[in-house]
């Protein structure tokens, strides 16, 4: 498939993507950084990965690591 029929539009919410002028969009649980968001296809399956760093703004949702002595909120990215 051409990349040309791929377009992905990042918002702080969610994420649309039209395929081939069929659209697929995912509410975001977290706000993203649109500006910061990327995608990309894969060379060698041809699979389309969107990748979306989080905002970040929670507070007091922090765990300790059970390995390492250090703070963590989690995952900073969403990839679909």
């Amino acid at each position: 498939m051409c990349t040309t029929l791929i377009d992905a539009d990042v918002q702080p919410t969610y994420v649309r993507v039209n395929v081939k002028g069929k659209v697929f969009q995912l509410v975001l649980p977290e706000e993203v950084k649109p500006d910061s968001s990327y995608a990309q296809r894969s060379q060698v399956t041809g699979h389309l990965m969107v990748t979306m760093p989080k905002v970040l703004i929670r507070i007091g949702l922090f765990s300790r690591c059970p390995n390492k002595n250090a703070w963590t909120d989690g995952d900073d990215y969403f990839n679909l």
